[in-house]
């Protein structure tokens, strides 16, 4: 019997722990290994109805798809060992799976945190076509058990680097709601958690917010601009996706703040001087390439909300106060703008 580093430790530790033998049952389910499981079962050392199989399957996906780990035999493209195991779990029982566990960290069961199965794989940005397995077996994208990120949030926190347009329009066509959703302030803290981000590059949330009003889709969109998540090309790439999608999404719902001025204090990529201004990048896939720094549809898209903004004056004072010229110049221009072609269709 061969079982993964790390996974395998947990088979170890029961056994100097003196584990029940279910739970070493769950250990060598959890490693894929479903000879030596099927022995407990065999045997009666195992009754069937003592299975969790709906929790069971979720650990041993959670456990061999820990972000950043090597390739492991359950991985969720790995259709056809995750299709035997569930096979093998929906012959003891019905395997459900819209429920959730506990989440799977650094090779052990968080205590503080639950895991549901849409928000895991698309947190992670696990293609459609692998997706399409589960809803099949009935996985639901709508479902939402609690104390679980939203797989909706998760999905936009994904946009352009992981999931393109064509993506984004199969979710909303398999189930899930794109657009009526609300947002508590938890379940950005519990996606926060989730990616391990630390305070800088953690979602922003806008001043003297209570967390008994929740945002709604169009606020999630930008405040996911605010997350640090990505870095340099992958960044651009999530930004301008970003900024396309809220200029679409602008006209069906209002904004429940300022997302202008929310915007322009917690993304330091909106800046005048990065206007126009391009990096270098190389990846194995596209070789060597540029991006912008600050996308031109977010260009577009900061125009667009300073213009209705009330607090347009307020970011300009603040800018050139903090010696940012360029970026108070721009917003100036913006002004100027405006009001020249007020002036004009008068």
């Amino acid at each position: 019997m061969t079982l993964t580093m790390g996974l395998a430790t947990s088979v170890a530790v029961m056994a100097k722990n003196d584990a029940t033998p279910l739970q070493t049952f769950q250990a060598y389910i959890i490693n894929n290994d479903l000879q030596a499981a099927q022995f407990f079962l065999q045997n009666g050392i195992v009754k069937a109805e003592d299975v969790d199989t709906s929790a069971l399957f979720l650990k041993a996906l959670f456990a061999n798809n820990q972000n950043g780990r090597d390739a492991r035999p359950l991985d969720f493209d790995n259709i056809e060992q995750v299709g035997a195991l569930y096979d093998y779990l929906s012959g003891i029982g019905p395997v459900d799976l819209n429920g959730r566990t506990r989440c799977w960290r650094r090779d052990r069961w968080t205590s503080d945190r639950w895991c549901g199965l849409a928000a895991v794989m698309l947190a992670q940005g696990i293609r459609p076509a692998t997706i399409s397995f589960f809803l099949q077996r009935g996985l639901d994208l709508s479902a939402r058990p609690g104390e679980v990120a939203s797989p909706a949030l998760a999905l936009i926190a994904n946009l352009g680097s992981r999931y393109s347009l064509e993506d984004l329009n199969w979710f909303a066509q398999n189930g899930l709601e794109l657009g009526k959703e609300i947002f508590p302030l938890s379940q950005f803290t519990l996606l926060q958690e989730f990616y391990e981000l630390d305070l800088e590059d953690a979602y922003k949330i806008p001043e003297a917010r209570l967390d008994s009003q929740p945002f709604n889709f169009l606020d999630a969109l930008s405040m996911t601009l605010t997350s640090r998540r990505f870095r340099n090309h992958e960044r651009s790439a999530n930004q301008d996706f970003l900024c396309r999608y809220i200029m679409f999404v602008a006209g069906q719902m209002p904004p429940t703040f300022d997302h202008f001025s929310f915007l322009m204090l917690n993304v330091g990529e909106f800046r005048g001087a990065n206007i126009g201004k391009t990096d270098e990048a190389r990846t194995q896939k596209s070789g060597r390439f540029y991006y912008e720094v600050f996308p031109q549809t977010c260009i577009s898209m900061i125009g667009a909300m300073a213009l209705s903004s009330a607090r347009l004056d307020q970011m300009i004072s603040h800018f050139a106060a903090e010696q940012d010229i360029s970026t108070a110049q721009w917003l100036v221009n913006l002004k100027q703008g405006a009001l020249q072609s007020n002036v004009q269709n008068n």
